[in-house]
């Protein structure tokens, strides 16, 4: 997936060409970012090095408690709805549970998305993003892994506050595109 910039600033996604390319790194993992003679993983490190790299404008929201708010919800994302999502892939893919016992999983993994979704929407309030006012650092969080679980037919409802927001994100050519590719590489 192309290395995507708006306003000067990257918004990684995820990747596997491009600026973003193979990894350099030890686990070879995907997303990671090639910088000339940096690489570097992980998508928080990532966004911490796009972050120091180019502090214009900020990804991060302008007070600390705001900054640790944004910082928790990526938190919540990376660890408890991965993993939720991550097991859907294993049932689906990978078969990893066949007939009902599938079934089954993926209902109870609904429901736990279903929470998520509620916390994110409680997270959101009456605001447009994340970060608040603006795109940022929480944004770029939890959207690859809500339109993960769209893929599976477990996303917010388009009608909601969450739905509204993804809506929102897609409307941005550097979301757009990287989650076409993401589609396309899904569907390959």
């Amino acid at each position: 997936m192309a290395f995507r910039s708006a306003s000067l600033r990257c918004w990684v996604l995820c990747c596997t060409t491009s600026a973003m390319g193979p990894s350099t790194d030890a686990r070879g993992e995907v997303p990671a970012l090639n910088d000339g003679d940096t690489s570097v993983f992980d998508s928080t490190i990532i966004q911490d090095y796009i972050e120091e790299s180019w502090p214009t404008p900020a990804l991060l929201p302008t007070t600390p408690a705001q900054r640790a708010r944004v910082r928790m919800i990526e938190e919540i994302m990376d660890t408890q709805y991965e993993a939720i999502t991550w097991g859907m892939m294993e049932v689906r893919v990978f078969d990893r549970a066949p007939g009902a016992a599938g079934e089954a999983l993926l209902a109870r993994a609904r429901e736990q998305l279903d929470g998520l979704h509620d916390w994110l929407t409680t997270q959101l309030g009456d605001a447009d993003w994340f970060n608040g006012a603006a795109f940022g650092w929480g944004d770029i969080a939890v959207i690859p892994f809500v339109l993960g679980a769209t893929g599976y037919d477990a996303g917010p409802a388009l009608d909601s506050a969450l739905g509204k927001w993804v809506k929102r994100c897609l409307a941005r050519p550097s979301v757009s595109q990287s989650a076409a590719e993401a589609q396309a590489a899904a569907s390959a």
